[in-house]
């Protein structure tokens, strides 16, 4: 029979409960109803206590149990050594048989057959909420709030029937620091390189209900050595039903395109859809140009009107700029200066300093160096060191620049050792031996003097051609193709022999006749020797000693002619002698022996 302790008082409420109170006014004591069983042989799944709630059943016209709060031995009787020993169960249903919908163990351990949880549940903390182990569905229609940590070992699904954000991560820290943060952690025991440590996957259906990736996100530990590990991040999207991978982010590079898809890249401008274009397919490179097609090889190709430029210049303008449009490639460098200092145009001509009309072929050069008066070409070496800093750049072996303010050319050669610094090779097919005014040679030198647009020819007397020595010349060549040497400090034409010479040179020169006369060479001097132009003149007019070598050539050709005279008359007198003498028989006789010859 039931025991009711004193210290209880019941009573019936207004509203027509029961109430139990206690009447013990000090600390700890509460109201207390105790069920208790005087089974003393409990077994495994015994109810040791129940408390119904019932009501009428307008159906069935008798009490239908609604809830049912029972008290379950979960093991035999020994329940101070067994921790889970007992569980209360919780059914809902109209009869004893009605299903356990939830179950409470001594432990703490809560099992739920179907929890249906429409408010918030709010978890204060995990001291001693470790895992929580859910194998339904839990269904939450307004917030859930964990102040600690969810593990999950068989994965989340997050499902939204609209668009709003089906996942939002928050920090409300106000620090430097980072956050939220979204951490994708491999935890492998067992790491090897390429080890896929992530992946972010963007999946849909297709029309044929299919689900297919249409785009992907995947980190992989490329090297997991310690102290150089290595990561890669790559891109792959969906392209005609294959995914295809097309960016690579890692520690040294970042490569596009790194399996050879034909991928194109393509770089947007505010004004064009291709200010950069990378044309997989074809393997070519445009600037401002949507179709780069090569068709021998690969390259760039350059738009109707591109411009790259490099440095902070003046005015906004680069310091250094490569413009090109459908005619020209111009190179330009001048701080920012929009002048051109080299063009290319399509014809292949180059040119520079600005020159927009190259006089030049295809595949030519055109220098131009505006009013500049320095060297326009050089060639250096750091083989060479020859010092001659006056004149050029101790490592220059060749110079040309400008002659003067007006024009002409002035090359210099230099050379540290040795005893030839310029050298001139020709090498020709066809031979000359022409000795006349239609000659050439391998090697042609051509003086013409400024006729208009034209050239002309120079008159008597001019020189062509001069050799000098440190700035003396010593050799030229007149328009009359005579030859000039600078005969040095020689003896002054005054002698008897000297005017002979210059005698036998005056009669025969552009007659080819020898007047064996004296007549008019019996006195002479250095100024009538000038005036034969058997020497030379200084610029104001003094005679010098420059020799006319083909007019000393003459001369010796004169004096040569001048002995035969003598030797012709001497050799007719000695004839005649003899003839008169020994007889003309034996005189022939001594010309044949002797081997002379006469004219006559």
């Amino acid at each position: 029979m039931s025991e009711i302790r004193v210290d209880l008082i019941t009573e019936k409420t207004a509203d027509g409960g029961v109430t139990i109170k206690s009447t013990g006014t000090g600390d700890n004591k509460p109201t207390l109803l105790t069920l208790q069983t005087s089974e003393a042989d409990i077994a495994a799944n015994d109810v040791l206590g129940k408390i119904q709630f019932q009501a009428p059943d307008e159906g069935t016209g008798t009490d239908a149990i609604l809830v049912s709060a029972a008290i379950q031995a979960r093991s035999e009787g020994d329940f101070a050594a067994d921790a889970n020993a007992t569980a209360i169960d919780f059914m809902v249903g109209a009869s004893e048989a009605a299903a356990t919908k939830m179950s409470l163990s001594s432990t703490g351990v809560l099992t739920a057959i179907e929890l249906d949880i429409s408010g918030n549940v709010d978890v204060d903390g995990t001291t001693n909420l470790d895992v929580v182990d859910i194998d339904g569905a839990v269904d939450m229609a307004s917030t859930l709030q964990v102040d600690g940590s969810i593990t999950s070992s068989d994965g989340m699904t997050i499902t939204t029937a609209d668009n709003t954000d089906t996942l939002t991560l928050i920090s409300t820290d106000a620090d430097a620091n980072a956050g939220p943060n979204l951490r994708l952690y491999r935890n492998s025991s067992s790491p090897l390189n390429d080890d896929v440590t992530g992946v972010i996957s963007f999946d849909a259906r297709n029309d044929n209900s299919q689900d297919f990736i249409s785009a992907e996100i995947k980190s992989i530990s490329s090297d997991d050595a310690d102290g150089s590990e290595d990561g890669t991040l790559g891109f792959s999207v969906m392209n005609a039903g294959t995914l295809q991978n097309v960016l690579f982010l890692s520690g040294p590079e970042v490569i596009f395109n790194e399996l050879s898809n034909d991928i194109d890249f393509r770089v947007e401008s505010n004004g064009n859809t291709h200010a950069f274009f990378v044309n997989g397919g074809d393997d070519s490179i445009g600037l401002f140009n949507s179709a780069p097609a090569f068709t021998t090889g690969s390259g760039m190709h350059l738009g109707d009107e591109v411009a790259i430029g490099f440095g902070a210049g003046g005015s906004g303008r680069p310091d250094f700029q490569l413009r090109a449009n459908s005619t020209n490639l111009k190179l330009a460098c001048g701080f920012g200066s929009d002048d051109t200092d080299i063009n290319i145009n399509t014809g292949g001509k180059i040119s520079t300093g600005g020159e927009q009309g190259p006089d030049v072929d295809a595949g030519g050069l055109t220098l131009n160096q505006t009013s500049n008066d320095g060297n326009i070409l050089t060639f250096k070496s750091s083989d060479v060191g020859h010092g001659i800093t006056d004149h050029a750049e101790s490592d220059t072996y060749f110079a040309i620049k400008k002659r003067g303010n007006d024009g002409g050319v002035f090359m210099t050669a230099l050379h540290d050792q040795g005893d030839q610094a310029f050298r001139l090779e020709a090498f020709a097919v066809t031979e000359n031996a022409v000795k006349g005014t239609t000659g050439n040679a391998p090697i042609n030198f051509q003086a013409r003097k400024k006729s208009g647009t034209d050239g002309g020819v120079f008159g008597s007397n001019a020189n062509l051609f001069c050799v000098a020595n440190n700035g003396n010349t010593k050799f030229i060549v007149d328009a009359e193709g005579e030859l000039h040497s600078d005969g040095g400090a020689q003896t002054a034409y005054d002698s008897y022999e000297d005017a002979q010479l210059v005698r036998a040179f005056d009669l025969s020169h552009g007659n080819g006749v020898i007047d064996s006369k004296f007549d008019k060479f019996i006195s002479y001097n250095h100024e009538a020797l000038a005036d034969m132009k058997l020497v030379g003149r200084e610029e104001d007019g003094t005679p010098n000693h420059f020799i006319n070598v083909t007019g000393m050539q003459r001369l010796h050709n004169g004096a040569i002619w001048q002995q035969y005279e003598k030797t012709e008359r001497l050799a007719n007198a000695f004839y005649k002698l003899a003839t008169k003498t020994i007889g003309k028989a034996e005189a022939d006789k001594l010309l044949t022996e002797e081997e002379i010859q006469l004219l006559n």
